[in-house]
């Protein structure tokens, strides 16, 4: 069986807690990592052995080896990148809310 291969976007001290529930999976695989900083991308990949990082989380979603996101930005960011991910065929796991309004929520 192909692991699921998954890109946390965003980084934080719940990222690490949800990058340990992700990786005792058998069925995940934690591909990669982003952040808006590209230095903080890069330590937590190294920090937990993570073979990707990168400081755009559009580049991210959009990548081919990326089958699922994780979304753990601010909460302004969620709808875009969530529509973003689910338009490219993404799988999303994220962070409430989903939406801040009614209208992006109608969508």
């Amino acid at each position: 069986m192909q692991k699921v291969r998954i890109a946390l976007l965003g980084v934080s001290w719940w990222t690490d807690i949800v990058w340990e529930g992700f990786s005792i999976s058998e069925h995940v695989e934690v591909h990669a990592v982003a952040s808006r900083n590209s230095e903080n991308a890069e330590n937590f990949a190294r920090k937990h052995n993570i073979p990707r990082w990168f400081s755009s989380y559009e580049d991210t979603i959009m990548h081919p080896d990326i089958d699922a996101v994780y979304i753990g930005v601010p909460n302004h960011l969620h709808h875009h990148l969530a529509m973003l991910a689910l338009r490219s065929g993404k799988h999303v796991f994220q962070e409430k809310p989903m939406a801040l309004n009614s209208s992006e929520a109608a969508l």
